[in-house]
């Protein structure tokens, strides 16, 4: 299998974050940012994986103490708040996804049905 100089399998070129946070005595802020680029999903880098974004917002505001209560804190978590497409990584790794022209070249995998925003049984 011709493997050499390609990608590592499932680990992106390039990957980027970014986070603020602000904390005082009463109100508590953090914002995140999170990019992966695109990667291989196979051996011989034939299929790849799309990059994404995504980000995280949290808020959130500290009473003061009330009965047993020393620090009473109220938080919420906000995360996509952009709307982007939000990607799992790949579950396993295979050798190829099209048949190589060699002799002892594995059969390519069986072509799998996913679910589109046109298709209504997924919704």
């Amino acid at each position: 299998m011709p493997t050499k100089g390609l990608e590592v399998v499932m680990s992106p070129r390039i990957m980027a974050n970014f986070g603020l946070s602000y904390d005082s005595d009463q109100f508590c802020d953090n914002f995140s940012l999170h990019y992966a680029g695109p990667q291989s999903v196979t051996l011989v880098n034939d299929e790849r994986r799309l990059g994404d974004v995504s980000d995280t917002l949290t808020i959130g505001y500290r009473f003061k103490p009330f009965l047993y209560a020393k620090i009473p804190t109220f938080r919420m978590n906000f995360t996509n708040l952009t709307g982007s497409i939000v990607r799992t990584g790949p579950t396993g790794v295979t050798t190829n996804t099209q048949t190589m022209p060699c002799s002892t070249a594995l059969p390519s995998p069986v072509p799998v049905a996913l679910p589109t925003s046109s298709n209504r049984a997924f919704r």
